[in-house]
């Protein structure tokens, strides 16, 4: 059996990226796609460079998914607990974990314009983090509409809007507010906007 494998192609140059462990999730550190992680199977977090593979660390649960954050320079790994692991890469350290209401999350995204950490939980709820403080900042309940947990996520380039599949939520952020709420204005089933 291969290794799992990650060719990636710039130009002139390709590189070729092989873990030892099944790939559950990665994500780019740098614009020049030198710098990688993966969450694997086996619990891990590998961190690849221009030559190979780098560092690992262990998870205390499996990884479901991964974001960075660049100007915190942490990495956010989410998965079968009720916590997001953040492993901070200029400390070289794990962080104390945030706190989630879910059971399990799915899925996290960072919001690229103002710096908003995502997550999709098991339970159908999508939390919002500011990364600077150690708790939610607001959460949206039911959000899949009855349709079971959060499984991909994704923020538009102006950072206002976060995408569910189908359904689209607005996020306003203030120096004292976060709120989020559907984009057509209306209610879900079961959920309402939600603010700090």
């Amino acid at each position: 059996m291969l290794a799992p494998s990650l060719t990636c192609a710039t130009g002139t140059l390709t590189r070729r990226r092989r873990a030892s462990h099944q790939v559950i999730d990665f994500q780019i550190l740098t614009e020049d796609y030198s710098k990688l992680v993966f969450a694997c199977a086996d619990r891990s977090l590998v961190f690849h460079a221009r030559f190979g593979g780098h560092f690992s660390a262990r998870l205390p649960k499996m990884p479901r998914s991964v974001a960075y954050h660049a100007p915190s320079a942490d990495v956010f790994a989410v998965g079968s607990a009720s916590e997001v692991y953040r492993l901070n890469l200029e400390l070289g350290r794990f962080m104390s974990p945030l706190p989630s209401s879910s059971p399990g999350l799915n899925v996290a995204r960072v919001c690229p314009a103002h710096g908003l950490l995502a997550a999709g939980g098991d339970d159908a709820a999508l939390e919002c983090f500011d990364v600077r403080q150690a708790v939610a900042a607001t959460r949206m309940e039911d959000v899949t509409a009855g349709g079971g947990g959060v499984t991909c996520l994704r923020f538009d380039n102006s950072g206002t809007m976060v995408r569910r599949r189908r359904l689209t939520f607005v996020i306003w952020c203030s120096a004292a507010d976060i709120r989020i709420s559907p984009a057509d204005g209306g209610r879900l089933a079961g959920g309402k906007g939600a603010a700090v």
